[in-house]
Parts: structure tokens; C-alpha cells; sequence
């Protein structure tokens, strides 16, 4: 069965919601199959950081990561903010199954004020696991040499995550944000 998505990344304080709709359509304005809100509980934030989350900021369809035969989903909340942690606009990218609605896994930005999730995709199996991957960006994140607000863009097994190659290898600058669009 396939999937029809739309996200509202500043509904709810600006936590974001993901409305998931089955296919066919039957109706001119068809009703959610299921609603996301997030942040999720398990996202590690607390009031009032989860507000500015903007979860649902993207959102792709990963193949069965979770084993139940269905297509999974990854949402980005490129905002997030982790209190514990002191980690501002850190952003996690959440692996959820659609089975059972539920994050399977979560992917903390690699630093704070990168906006990990602002871009994201998925592809087919690179990490050689036999399962679909994904593609993050943190445009604004140093780089994995170091180079302050140049950008990073890691590929991340979608069965494991997680594990990451550093794909933010080019020879960039400070400010080229680096991943802002994928």
C-alpha cells in the first residue's frame, strides 16, 4: 500500500506533526490514517525545548527497517533541543515503524547548533547491511575535520543507526552550509 505524507513542522508550539493518509483517496479531502506529533516522549527533551523541535521539518519513506514487511518512515526535528545535555538546536532524526507507530530508533545530531535533519533522504543499501540507509545533513554543524559552520552530511545504516561515514569531505569554508539541501 503506498503512502501520501504531509508535515506541519510549526504546529503545536512548534513541536510539528507528521498526517499520514492510505492510498486511494477516496474522498476530495481525505482524513489522516495516522498523526505523528512530536517530538516523541522518547526524544529526551523536555518543556519548553521540544516546542521549537520542529518535528516533521522532513520526512522520507525507508524500506522495512523494522522486519514486519512494511515501509518505515524517518522524520527529522532539526531544532531539538536536548536539556540534559545543554545541546541547542542539536536536531534528531527519529526511524519509526509503521507498524506500530512507534520510533524503532533516534539519531542525535553529531553537535550543537548543526540543525542535523534540516536536509534529509534515504537511499539504497551503501553500508552493506542489506538494508535501506539514510542521508542526514547538519549545514550548519562543523565538519568532521573541524571546519566551523561549513556543514556535514553522514550516511547512516537505516537498520543499525547508529553508524556513520562521514560524507563532509569536500574542501569546504566556514558559512558554505554544506548539506542544506540534499
Amino acid at each position: 500500500s503506498a503512502y501520501g505524507m504531509s508535515s506541519v513542522p510549526g504546529i503545536v508550539q512548534g513541536g510539528g506533526r507528521v498526517f499520514v493518509f492510505s492510498q486511494p483517496w477516496t474522498q476530495a479531502a481525505p482524513s489522516p490514517w495516522q498523526v505523528l506529533s512530536g517530538p516523541l516522549p522518547e526524544a529526551g527533551c523536555v518543556h519548553p525545548q521540544c516546542f521549537n523541535a520542529n518535528f516533521g521539518w522532513r520526512v522520507s519513506v525507508i524500506g522495512d527497517v523494522s522486519g514486519d514487511s512494511l515501509p518505515d518512515l524517518v522524520i527529522s526535528a532539526p531544532e531539538l533541543t536536548l536539556t540534559a545535555q545543554g545541546a541547542g538546536d542539536r536536531g534528531k532524526v527519529f526511524v519509526i515503524d509503521t507498524g506500530s507507530w512507534t520510533e524503532i530508533r533516534g539519531i542525535f545530531g553529531p553537535t550543537t547548533g548543526g540543525f542535523f535533519g534540516n536536509s534529509l533522504t534515504t537511499i539504497h543499501d551503501v553500508t552493506g547491511d542489506g538494508f535501506d540507509d539514510i542521508v542526514a545533513a547538519a549545514p550548519y554543524a562543523p565538519t568532521v575535520a573541524g571546519i566551523a559552520g561549513a556543514g556535514r552530511v553522514d550516511i547512516y545504516s537505516g537498520r543499525t543507526a547508529p553508524v556513520a561515514t562521514g560524507a563532509g569531505t569536500a574542501p569546504l569554508q566556514p558559512g558554505d552550509n554544506f548539506g542544506f539541501a540534499l
